[in-house]
This record gives structure tokens, sequence and C-alpha cells, in this order.
């Protein structure tokens, strides 16, 4: 046989072999491979896989698949026998899309599916099939991660009553039902329209598509849902509304949101896995939140410039000031880390900026660097009536459960502290917080396996510096807590009033150095050691302004100590002095002096934090000179007793109130108490004996 002919020959044969081969898949409706398929699905799964009804594929000359009476088996611990059961599935592919892409599906038909996605106790789901992947090592990006093409196009679908069930253990089930789906067109123009429910909320939506425009519209009982989208290969624009907010409350479970339509415009891409949000702005009546970045699905993590802004702050919640306001940061995210670099914080004229750095877990860790020129809270504050109300509350704060101390038993969180890495540091030009003003705050506090550190400077509104440190150290099951406070030249102006000229604002000192050791704050009171003295010079200060931020206790105690204080606007005094010296908790009164123009008083005893008992008694007295006697002062003897969570104060002519008499006026008290307790003392004015006393004779102020 010549060449020629042998290869006539095969091609003859080929040819056969493929119209044979062609009408095969013409004319065949493979119902001859359904045991096959149900073994194959079976083993491949882990489930068994049957088909009770009919079945039968077409490859030409349109494929065509259907399906009926199929259902997939439960793991041996599912709640029911079948995962999965399909009444009716049958699909209609054009054959040339199998080859190119969108495939377009002619027809679908779904008819009575039931499907059940649990979980047991352990955490399984009855989804997971097949064996494990025993490479743990994680995939690398695909460039393909994100994809905005839609790879399948519909043009005709008739779906219906299709069920989903989620059942997890001690949870109520929740139950997702699709009623009906409905979607017909063809390759440049088709429509959808969907009914169902979720959770017993009715739900539908409506979407037309002309070419690569959609617009959809959906409802959830009463809310909704309108919006347009533009697509452009790998972007899409967004123009939506969903309103109004108040009928989303109930699904957040969030009380009080405005009654008003939430709008979001803008444009989301995929480049290389990546989801780029390009100035994407959700807004809704006054409040705008702006985000231009991008989302890696893969990393996870996202590289976010965020702003959020508005013209009143209280639409954030109805409590807060009418103020504007404005966010921004940019906002870098991996599911280890947090940082937000060059934030801005804007209040109306407030203004705060920095960087900050938080990374999560059993070791967390926390940055900050911040900085404000004015940082003013006054509109925070509400009026002086009730936070007088707040004041006069202040004298019983124990905790009933800490058995009535003010220093309860609660333990210091040490572990938590020991795990903390912190380095925060704070500058505010100006700080006010009514009735505080503060000038050049410096806040420095860290944290380490060290102990915890804070340093806290600010200079006062009129003058003076207060420089202030705290140190909490642990030792064991136990922690150290130093703390060193020094205030000079301080002019506490908010006691003074508006009206009383800077040089007429008293000059206010205060040393203290405290230590102590425990492992709860009851503990650490207990074991306080160390002394703290706070004095004033001459200067004029407000009755009123005294008795507004005073606790009720302590205005009691002043209107007894001063009885010129009710109908005086001012005190002009000449002096403050009060000294006391803790060891191991008890604090012993070593001075206390409050001399003006019109009276003096002298004041001894102490204060034990061991049982937190106080046992303070005062002595007023008039001065020569000013037009008073002693027939003015009713009540000399003023005894403050009781605790600290439960304060009383006592008055008596003679002093029957005073412990044990005359004799405990001489036993136990200070040289300035028992030394400045008669008339003739106190006209002579003790200013500077009495600082001689709480500071080593011959140093003054």
């Amino acid at each position: 046989m010549s060449l020629r002919r042998l290869l006539l020959a095969l091609l003859a044969t080929l040819g056969t072999l493929i119209v044979i081969a062609g009408l095969f898949l013409w004319l065949s409706d493979f119902r001859f491979l359904k045991p096959k398929i149900e073994t194959l699905v079976t083993e491949a799964t882990g489930r068994e896989f049957r088909i009770d009804g009919d079945f039968y594929f077409k490859a030409l000359p349109t494929p065509t698949l259907l399906i009926e009476q199929a259902s997939l088996g439960s793991p041996d611990w599912g709640s029911q026998p079948h995962m999965l059961t399909a009444e009716k599935a049958f699909v209609v592919v054009d054959l040339k899309s199998l080859f190119s892409q969108p495939i377009v599906v002619r027809t679908l038909e779904i008819s009575n599916i039931d499907v059940l996605y649990e979980s047991n106790a352990d955490g399984e789901s009855n989804w997971a099939m097949g064996e494990a992947e025993t490479d743990d090592a994680e995939p690398a990006p695909s460039e393909s991660a994100l994809e905005l093409s839609l790879p399948v196009e519909i043009l005709a679908a008739s779906v219906n009553n299709v069920r989903v069930l989620m059942r997890k253990p001690d949870s109520d089930d929740m139950e997702a039902l699709l009623d009906q789906l409905n979607i017909s067109g063809n390759t440049s123009e088709w429509q959808a329209r969907a009914t169902g429910s979720l959770a017993e909320t009715p739900i539908a939506f409506d979407a037309q598509v002309v070419g690569r425009h959609i617009v959809l519209n959906a409802s959830a009982e009463d809310l909704t849902l309108t919006s347009e989208y533009d697509y452009h290969d790998k972007t899409v624009d967004i123009d939506a509304s969903l309103g109004t907010l108040d009928k989303l409350g109930p699904w957040l479970e969030v009380d009080n949101l405005p009654a008003e339509a939430l709008s979001l415009k803008g444009n989301v891409a995929v480049d290389g896995g990546k989801l780029l949000l390009n100035n994407l702005v959700a807004s809704l009546s006054g409040l705008e939140l702006r985000l231009d970045g991008e989302i890696d699905p893969a990393t996870p993590g996202l590289d976010m410039d965020v702003e959020a802004s508005g013209d009143n702050l209280s639409y954030l919640r109805a409590d807060l000031p009418k103020l504007p306001f404005k966010v921004k940061t940019a906002l870098t995210a991996t599911s280890s880390q947090i940082d937000l670099t060059s934030f801005l914080i804007s209040l109306d004229k407030n203004t705060l900026t920095g960087n900050a750095h938080f990374t999560p877990g059993d070791h967390p860790v926390i940055r900050l660097d911040a900085r404000s020129e004015l940082l003013d809270l006054s509109a925070f504050i509400s009026d002086s009536d009730e936070q007088k109300s707040q004041g006069n509350t202040r004298a019983n704060n124990s905790n009933p459960s800490s058995g009535g101390y003010v220093f309860d038993e609660t333990p210091l969180p040490l572990e938590q502290l020991s795990r903390l890495d912190l380095d925060a540091r704070l500058q505010i030009g100006r700080y006010v917080m009514p009735p505080i003003e503060l000038r050049n705050v410096q806040l420095v506090a860290k944290n380490n396996k060290d102990g915890l550190f804070i340093d806290n400077q600010f200079e006062g509104l009129v003058e003076g510096k207060v420089d202030y440190q705290l140190q909490l150290k642990p030792t064991g099951e136990q922690a150290r807590l130093d703390i060193k406070a020094r205030a000079t030249d301080f002019k506490i102006s908010v006691l003074s009033g508006k009206s009383v000229p800077k040089d007429q604002i008293p000059v206010t000192r205060i040393d203290a150095d405290l230590q102590t050791l425990g492992a709860t704050p009851r503990a650490l009171a207990a074991n306080l050691n160390g002394k703290l003295i706070t004095t004033q010079g001459p200067g004029r200060v407000s009755n009123q302004m005294i008795d507004k931020f005073s606790g009720d206790i302590l205005a009691q105690l002043i209107s007894a100590l001063n009885p010129f204080a009710k109908n005086e606007e001012f005190t002009d005094w000449e002096c403050s002095v009060f000294a006391i010296d803790f060891i191991s908790g008890k604090g012993d009164i070593s001075g206390f002096l409050l001399q003006s123009e019109k009276l003096m008083v002298v004041g001894g005893g102490e204060v034990d934090l061991n049982d937190e008992t106080l046992n303070i008694e005062f002595n007023t007295k008039p001065r020569k000179g000013v037009g008073v006697s002693a027939d003015m002062f009713v009540t000399p003897f003023v005894k403050l007793s009781g605790t600290l969570s439960d304060p009383h104060v006592g008055l008596n002519k003679k002093g029957l109130l005073l412990s044990g008499g005359a004799a405990f006026l001489t036993g136990g008290m200070s040289f300035l108490y028992t030394g400045l307790i008669d008339r003739a003392t106190a006209e002579k004015g003790q200013c500077q004996k009495a600082l001689d006393s709480v500071y080593g004779t011959g140093k003054t102020r």
C-alpha cells in the first residue's frame, strides 16, 4: 500500500471515529453514569450521595443536566439524616461559552432545596469534607484572589423554595428562605426579582442590568436599599442609599439610630488580589466617613487614609455637645498590629495630633506621642448646679462590697501590668476642664517588666508649677508604690474667683513624699509611710467658690471653722498650713493652722488608714483689733470623726465633744496644736512659727 493510500485510510478512520463520538455525545443521555457519579461523590465527600429520581446529561448540541431527588448525607454526629436534599436541578449551558468567559447559562431551574449548615460542640462543620490539607504552608497570594468579573451569566432562571437552616450548639436555629427567584433577559440586558425571608424577616430585591450598568433595589421588612453600579473591567462605581437607619437598629441591636438614610458613593477596584477603595464616602445628615486605600485579604491587612467629620458631634450621641469635629489618620492594620500615623482629632477649636501604635495579644504594646495647643473640655461639663451636686456626693463613696472601705480589697492588676509594654507621651499647651485650667501640661507614662512610671508636669493659669511622679514596681506578688509631688509658687485661681487680682491670689506650696507596699488598695493604704505638707501664703479666697467645689462634709467643716464665711464674700487669709506624717498607715497631723485677719484655727489628730477612722479636732480663736469678740464663736470646738466613707462633724461650745476632755488637748497632739490654743497667742499671729514647725526652724515657704 502506498503512503498516500495509508494517509487517506487513517484520515477516514479518524473522521469516522469523530462522527461516531459526535453521534454518541449527541444521542446519549448518560443515564448509565448515575451509579458511578453517586460512588465518586460519596468517596470524594465522605458523605453518602444518592440520586433517587431521574438523571441525565446531554453534551450536544446544548449541554444539559437534570438531577431529581438528590440527597447528601450528614456526618455521624449530624442532627438530621441529610445535610442537602434537592427535588430538581435543571441547567442548560451555551456550548460556545464553555471555551470562553463568561459561561452563559441559558436556563436554570431549581426547586425544593433544603440545606443544613451546622457545627458540633467541637466546632466541626458538617460541610468540612474530604481529607485535611497536610501542608501547613500558606498558599502564595493569587493575582486573581479578588476578581470583580462575573464568571457566569444567567439568562433565564426559576428558583423556588430554597431553604437554608443554620444550627449551632446552645444557639437558636436561624433559617433563610428563598421563596422565588426569576431571571430573564439576554447577554446585554436582563432583570432579576426575588422574595424570601431571613429569620422570619421578609426580604425582596429587584435588579436590572443593562450592559455594564446595574440598578439594584432591595428591602428587608421596613429597611430599604436603592443603589446603582457601573462596572468597568476591574472597577465598580457605587452610588447607594440605605434607609432609614432607625429601621436598621433592631438588626444591629442598637437603639436611637436616626430616621435618616445613609448614602455611599465612590469607587471599588481590584488590583493584584487587593481591594482598592477610591474616595469611598459614607454620609449621613451632616456626618461623613471617607476611605481611600487598599485591603489585602491575603495578609490580611489594610492601608487606608480615614477621615470622619461632622458639623455636630451630638449626631453621634444626644448627650454630646453640638460642636463640629474631624478625625483624620493614615491607618495601617494587620492581624498583629494597628498603626495610626499623623492622626488629627479636632473638636471646634481643639486639636490633638500625633502617632499611635497598638499590638494586641497576651503582651500588648501601646505607643502614643500626641500634642495639643488647646484642649478645652468645657463643652462636656454640665451646669454648675450639677457639678455641685456631684461634689456633694463625694463624701460617701465607698463600695458596698468592700466592707465600707474607700480603699477596698480589689487586687491590683499586677499580672496584666507585667505583660503590658506602654510608652505614652502627651503635651498640652492649654488644658481646660472647668473649674481647672492649666498650661504647658506634659505627661509621660511608661510600663514594662520593671513597673509603671508616670511623670506629670504642668503650670497654673496664673503662675506656679507642679511636678508629680508615680512609680509602681512589682515585688513578687505585691507592688511598691512611690509618690512624689511638689507644687511651687502655684496660684489656684479658681478658689479666689475671677474678680480677685492675680497679685491677691494666695501662693500654694505642696510637698509630698509617700511610699507603700501591697497587692490591693486596702493593703497600700495600711502600709503607707511618708509626709504630706500643704501651705498657702497671704491672699484672698472666695467663700462662695470654696463652698461650690467642696463636698458636703468639707463644706460643713469649713462653715463650722469660719463663722464669717456665710456672710462675707471673701476671706483674707494670712496663711494656711497642713502637714501629716504617715507611719504604717497611721497619719498624725503634725501641723494645722488657718490664720486670717479675724480668726485663727488650729487643729490636730490622726487619720488611720488601717481602719480608715478619723479623729481630728479644731479650735477656732478670734484675733484682736478687728472688731470681733469670743462671743461671735458660738461653737469654737469642732471635731471631725467617723471614717473616710462616713465622716461626721461635731460641734460644742465648751469642747465637751473632744475625746478625753482637756487631757486630750495636751497629750498626743502636735506642738502646733497645743501651743496655739489661747487667745493671746492668736492675737500675735503664728504663720512663721507654723511653717518652721512643719519645714524646720528657719525655713520658709
